[in-house]
């Protein structure tokens, strides 16, 4: 905490500054500053200049960017979720990556939708959990799946992933058919469908699920997931995304 107060040093305008600086203002010791100003540097929060001073480095620029691009996904996601839901009757949810989680950054529930406790705006499950996040492991699972794998999978979800190997093949059918389906035996009578939404590089950067009782979720249900995938579409056309005449309907959302 200590270290991250130097970095509240910076005003508007400072480009640089020197270690007299720093000691003025957060009021350390100069050798504990020193030594926390070297703590930043070595995990690439600062850099030096030419004239001793620290300077920021694009690390923060990266993280806020990352928030944006957050925000963006969600207020271009907002209206196409609100009916989504309203033609459903069922709950949506919208969630983006976060390490070996997906971590849900809205959610609409239309006036029929009877509202399932599933996944809270701001609460986050393992990636290979619940359709929407499932959804976006599968499209994207070159980079998000080592990271999930390196923490293994929890021991109480093994009926559902019994296995690495089988988590793959699940992912790979995903893909094929270009939608998830998640029927938890830990939430009773509750079921989702999750398909991802592309970004401009069309890498597939959010993952969209409707969720409700099983009987109004339960496959076949041709219709609903039409529905689901047009709003998955419209959402990553408004952030930039293009479908080409290459992809076919089972592997594009």
């Amino acid at each position: 905490m200590r270290a991250l107060r130097l970095l509240d040093c910076f005003h508007p305008g400072d480009q640089s500054l020197p270690l007299s600086e720093f000691v003025r203002r957060a009021g350390y010791p100069k050798t504990t500053t020193y030594r926390l100003l070297e703590t930043l540097e070595e995990a690439g929060w600062l850099e030096r200049d030419e004239a001793a001073g620290f300077r920021l480095t694009f690390r923060l620029f990266e993280i806020g960017s990352i928030l944006v691009d957050d925000l963006d996904v969600r207020r271009e996601s907002l209206p196409a979720m609100r009916v989504l839901s309203e033609q459903c009757g069922l709950s949506v949810q919208l969630v983006v990556p976060s390490g070996p989680r997906a971590v849900c950054i809205e959610r609409a529930d239309g006036g029929r939708a009877v509202r399932v406790l599933d996944l809270e705006v701001g609460a986050s499950q393992p990636l290979h959990r619940a359709g929407a996040p499932r959804a976006l492991l599968a499209h994207d699972e070159a980079v998000l799946l080592p990271e999930l794998l390196r923490g293994g999978l929890a021991d109480e979800i093994s009926s559902t992933v019994p296995s690495a190997e089988r988590l793959v093949a699940e992912l790979a059918d995903t893909r094929h058919r270009g939608y998830s389906i998640f029927e938890p035996a830990t939430t009773s009578g509750i079921a989702a469908i999750g398909v991802p939404v592309f970004g401009r590089s069309g890498r597939a950067i959010a993952g969209l699920s409707i969720s409700g009782p099983r009987g109004q979720v339960e496959l076949p249900q041709t219709e609903l997931i039409a529905k689901l995938r047009h709003a998955a579409t419209e959402i990553s056309g408004r952030l930039g995304w293009q479908r080409t005449r290459h992809e076919h309907d089972g592997a594009a959302c």
